[in-house]
């Protein structure tokens, strides 16, 4: 698990609005390329597989930049966690396990409009 939880940058929060804090702060680590702990990228890849996201862009659209990228490897934990139907993680054990950034005011999350950031 982090350490700490990561801080909300603005940029990335303006960019993901339709996704939660932790998510959209993860999603902004991966566009820069920043190392992500093996828990966040399981959460990461889990929230975008209970939202039907298909595993191909889970894959190659969030975890290409990662510093420490290898495609099979990836390939077999993402497509482990969607035939296993891992179920992202809620808010009160994402602030248990310092996930949690902070800043947001729901207890769930459901995305309505994935088109926008395909």
């Amino acid at each position: 698990f982090p350490a700490a939880p990561r801080v909300a940058v603005a940029d990335d929060i303006a960019t993901y609005f339709m996704f939660p804090p932790c998510v959209a702060v993860l999603m902004g680590c991966c566009d820069r390329g920043e190392h992500l702990e093996h828990d966040e990228r399981v959460y990461l890849a889990s929230f975008m597989a209970a939202e039907g996201w298909d595993p191909e862009e889970v894959i190659m659209r969030r975890f290409e930049h990662m510093p420490d990228y290898d495609a099979a490897e990836t390939a077999k934990q993402v497509w482990f966690i969607v035939a296993k139907g891992y179920k992202p993680r809620g808010c009160k054990k994402l602030k248990e396990f310092n996930m949690c950034p902070g800043q947001c005011p729901r207890k769930s999350f459901r995305i309505e409009n994935k088109e926008v950031v395909r």
